[in-house]
């Protein structure tokens, strides 16, 4: 698998920039966790980007922190109804949609996860 892509996941998964790590840091600061919404965005945004291609989907059979990529996008684009219009969030939405497009193997992980009701619930949000 590819060091970048590992990295965007790593990010995703909550490493130095989740959104709650982000929000606890930054209570005074909103300039800060607006930085690191938009880090967070762009990693999504790269990776949804980067599954466009089927190829790079078959070879995305990543663990990060012992979950594999599709659960790690699942768990990151979950609706939080206090942040519903995050982009971050549909953008990795986006990621999860065209990873499981991408790859039967994929797919099937999105259906043993029952992610599909987190899929509907996002992009539901987005109207």
């Amino acid at each position: 698998a590819s060091p970048v892509l590992e990295r965007m996941l790593s990010l995703v998964r909550g490493g130095d920039v989740s959104p709650a790590a982000a929000g606890e840091a930054a209570a005074g600061a909103p300039e800060q966790l607006e930085v690191a919404k938009r880090i967070l965005g762009n990693a999504a945004l790269c990776l949804a980007n980067c599954f466009i291609e089927p190829t790079i989907c078959r070879h995305a059979a990543l663990r990060v922190d012992g979950l594999d990529a599709v659960a790690v996008l699942v768990a990151a684009a979950k609706c939080d109804s206090a942040r519903s219009d995050d982009t971050a969030q549909h953008n990795m939405a986006i990621a999860l949609a065209r990873l499981a497009q991408g790859d039967p193997a994929h797919k099937e992980r999105l259906r043993d996860l029952n992610a599909h009701t987190v899929l509907h619930a996002r992009f539901r949000h987005s109207k």
